[in-house]
């Protein structure tokens, strides 16, 4: 059996933290497991030999829940290492492996042990050549290791330091377990989620003694790191989150006690960081950015101004350019237009006009585009949720109110929206996909059969492609 972590507790379990080999780790961002229309970009050295392997948390039943790995059929579905063992054979043990990354040809990991915690680990797909590498605070406390970026050809990530604990230090290694240091310590630090390289220099969100959780930049060391722009003067966090590059600058959401949640963007220079155009007020943070995303030559997000509700926004980077795209639901009502990513030349995103419930919509980034791509669920919200793209096709779940939430299949247009697959048949009941990982070969996702089993499942985006990969527990 296999179950996500959101699911109700099963004897087995798949982790949907993951990575494909050669997809994973390729980018400048931190462990984003989210799916993409294409693949990411690749470097030689992320490069494996076919065929593609996906790393995964799975659950057999026996040995608890433990590193696994796929090539994309059954067979080739197989436990890489029982990392905690269970030594007085009573009861599996969890190492519960994920936050998964390719570097240099091998995948960096989480996982924990019973002395050590949870720590850093690394695989070349072989029992033999599955370690610890680095156990951050001696002893059973965890170091908890995350937020893995590539920067000068080395691997940086946020974990625990033992000297500064609880607080997450920056951390570097070349793949050696000498060569695994702390790369930034600076006495009060605390790093938070969301690390990212930008005009070579690694920017991420932390705090010190002095200022609350603000942008920092950083040629990885100690005496190289700086506060960038403290967004919300003094010790009051700003919380800048969702960095993306765009037009030669980074942008990003951060709060201040004057303008609430505004968009911002940076050169890379103190100087250069600045709001973009303060659309709200602290009272009600109505501009609240979010779902940053690049489209045709400009940056797509939702956001409100205390006058439209929560709509889809654009922007050139200059404030005159800096607009409501489409009122999906008019007046003061919020169409909360969300989720947004990019497939075949087109916006793809979810959104409420009040009229139809939640329900999957495109645009193709003019003013009055936004189109209903498909009415899902007449009785209520379908509440689509992308998982990939795949041979042209995007691949969501939805619900439409009669099978319960299952994958449904787009081209983009309205008659190419329909169904997938009713994996679980059974009348009330759902499976309820969950993403596993883009690979080549087609979309990996677990979903819940009608005897409450969820399994790994992989679809090349038809229905006589979308099958049951590994019976877990049959």
């Amino acid at each position: 059996m296999i179950r996500s972590q959101t699911l109700s507790a099963h004897t087995a379990l798949i982790a949907f933290l993951i990575c494909v080999l050669s997809a994973c780790g390729s980018g400048s961002g931190g462990s984003n497991n989210s799916a993409s229309t294409t693949p990411a970009p690749e470097t030689e050295a992320d490069t494996p030999s076919t065929p593609e392997i996906t790393y995964f948390s799975g659950n057999d039943g026996v040995y608890g829940e433990e590193l696994w790995k796929t090539d994309g059929t059954e067979a080739g579905t197989v436990m890489v290492k029982n990392i905690n063992p269970d030594e007085e054979g009573v009861a599996p043990n969890d190492s519960k492996p994920n936050n998964f990354f390719a570097f240099n040809g091998k995948t960096y990991f989480r996982a924990k042990t019973e002395d050590e915690g949870s720590e850093l680990w690394v695989t070349d797909g072989t029992e033999a050549g599955t370690f610890l590498l680095k156990d951050h605070i001696t002893g059973a406390n965890s170091g908890s290791p995350n937020q893995f970026t590539i920067y000068k050809n080395q691997l940086f990530y946020r974990a625990k330091n033992a000297d500064d604990f609880p607080n997450d230090t920056l951390w570097k290694t070349d793949g050696t377990k000498a060569g695994t240091t702390i790369a930034v310590n600076i006495s009060g630090l605390d790093l938070y989620p969301d690390i990212t390289v930008f005009q070579q220099q690694l920017v991420f969100s932390a705090k010190d003694d002095t200022s609350g959780s603000e942008v920092w930049i950083s040629d990885g060391t100690t005496i190289g790191s700086q506060l960038l722009k403290d967004t919300n003067a003094g010790s009051d966090h700003g919380f800048p989150a969702n960095f993306t590059e765009f037009n030669g600058a980074l942008f990003f959401g951060s709060s201040n006690n004057n303008s609430g949640r505004a968009l911002w963007k940076s050169d890379g220079t103190t100087a250069g960081t600045s709001i973009v155009v303060d659309l709200g007020n602290a009272n009600t943070l109505a501009n609240n950015p979010r779902d940053l995303t690049v489209f045709n030559q400009s940056l797509y997000f939702g956001a409100e101004d205390g006058t439209e509700g929560h709509e889809l926004w654009i922007t050139n980077g200059n404030p005159v350019a800096t607009a409501v795209v489409d009122d999906i639901q008019t007046g003061t009502g919020s169409s909360e237009a969300g989720s947004l990513s990019v497939f075949n030349g087109q916006l793809f995103f979810k959104a409420d006009n009040g009229v139809n419930g939640v329900e999957p919509w495109t645009s193709d980034g003019n003013p009055n585009s936004a189109t209903l791509l498909k009415d899902i669920n007449p009785t209520g919200d379908s509440q689509p949720k992308l998982l990939g793209a795949v041979n042209g096709k995007a691949v969501f779940v939805a619900d439409d109110g009669v099978h319960g939430r299952e994958p449904w299949v787009t081209d983009g247009t309205n008659a190419g929206t329909k169904l997938l697959k009713d994996i679980n048949n059974d009348a009330g009941q759902a499976s309820s996909p969950q993403l596993i990982a883009q690979r080549g070969d087609g979309i990996l996702f677990t979903a819940e059969d009608s005897a409450s089993h969820v399994q790994l499942w992989i679809t090349d985006g038809t229905a006589e492609g979308t099958k049951l990969l590994k019976a877990f527990n049959p």
